[in-house]
């Protein structure tokens, strides 16, 4: 079937079958949008063939309030671009789809943006949801990548519930959302990296009864929480947590792993359950630039931090005392610099386009 879409994308031009309106598609091919189109109600597009390609050629499918955009259903090898849609209950559904693709999609003011359900080994890449109650919702999906989106202005950007299992969310802006920006709930085994989470009223990242996910390399700034965690063994490393309303790491379970994170934030760490705050004294370039991995930098705004103020005898960039969150929670080997920390900025224009990179570069100052 992926052989089959492929040859379908090298098609040329002169084999596509243009849509002048809202369609039923029964028959593989290489279908396009010459031209927008108002949906009266209802489902506008339904696929129930695999090997299509939708190449909506830039046109906006305009719905009244409700219906389906776009609709796919027990096929596979399946590939949507290009493709505007605003106006429906659903902007695009994906309902036990395998092996499809959808790039430089983007909805907007629909109940549910984009909706993935019981997929997998789907790819959403490239495209946008705006100003819906959930912009992206993967449920009881699995083994599908979120890369490279735009989420602004939702009431939750990224879901992933009901027992979603082995997908990947990398990359993604998120800014603005009025609850959550990336929600794991009842999902496990899920990479969360390197995506930018900015100005959302509850969570940055939060995990409801899920268990063992790795969130990685994230920038989340001026969030409610930056990260809160319900849930075991989960993984939180590399990541930068600035300027939280509430808290920077909100965490209740047991054996979660929080390591090498900058958090800079009035209440850093809001703790309950035994958990662990670093890893082993290992050679490494750690989340402020040093040369060891350990545990994490303990900043404040105003620059009282413990890793601002520690001692640091040897010079190796940790701190000589381990930092105490509560009887149950030490981190062992916090980090210090003596190259130091600027004071928080806000989100910067930069961390946009290099999330976990161009962040840092901002941050370095000589400490006084």
């Amino acid at each position: 079937m992926l052989y089959l879409l492929l040859l379908l994308v090298l098609l040329p031009a002169a084999n596509a079958v243009p849509l002048s309106g809202c369609a039923n598609i029964t028959s593989p091919g290489y279908y396009t949008l010459p031209g927008s189109i108002t949906a009266s109600g209802g489902t506008c597009i339904n696929i129930s063939a695999g090997g299509v390609v939708l190449d909506g050629g830039g046109s906006l499918i305009t719905g009244g309030g409700d219906g389906v955009g776009v609709y796919a259903s027990k096929v596979s090898g399946v590939r949507i671009t290009n493709l505007s849609l605003a106006g429906f209950t659903t902007g695009v559904l994906l309902q036990r789809v395998s092996g499809a693709s959808l790039e430089g999609v983007e909805v907007e003011n629909s109940t549910q943006c984009i909706l993935l359900q019981e997929v997998e080994s789907v790819s959403l890449s490239g495209s946008s949801a705006r100003g819906c109650q959930a912009g992206i919702t993967l449920w009881d999906s699995r083994n599908t990548t979120l890369q490279g989106n735009l989420l602004l202005r939702n009431y939750d950007a990224v879901v992933s519930g009901h027992f979603s299992t082995g997908n990947t969310i990398a990359g993604n802006t998120v800014a603005k959302s009025q609850r959550h920006g990336i929600v794991l709930w009842a999902s496990s085994n899920t990479t969360v990296l390197g995506n930018t989470v900015s100005s959302c009223g509850g969570s940055g990242i939060i995990l409801l009864s899920s268990s063992g996910n790795l969130l990685s390399e994230n920038t989340l700034s001026s969030n409610g929480y930056g990260v809160y965690i319900s849930g075991n063994g989960n993984t939180l490393s590399s990541s930068v947590i600035e300027g939280s309303i509430r808290a920077g790491v909100h965490l209740s379970g047991d054996g979660n792993l929080i390591y090498d994170n900058l958090l800079n934030n009035t209440l850093n760490a809001n703790v309950s359950g035994v958990n662990h705050w670093n890893t082993s004294l290992q050679a490494g370039v750690n989340v402020i630039g040093g040369s060891y991995m350990g545990g994490n930098y303990w900043a404040l705004p105003d620059g009282s931090g413990y890793s601002d103020t520690c001692t640091d005898s040897d010079g190796d960039g940790i701190c000589d005392a381990p930092y105490a969150i509560d009887a149950n929670n030490t981190d062992h080997l916090p980090l210090t610099s003596t190259v130091g920390m600027p004071e928080f900025q806000g989100y910067a224009a930069l961390s946009a386009l290099l999330p976990w990179v161009g962040y840092l570069l901002l941050r370095r100052r000589i400490r006084s």
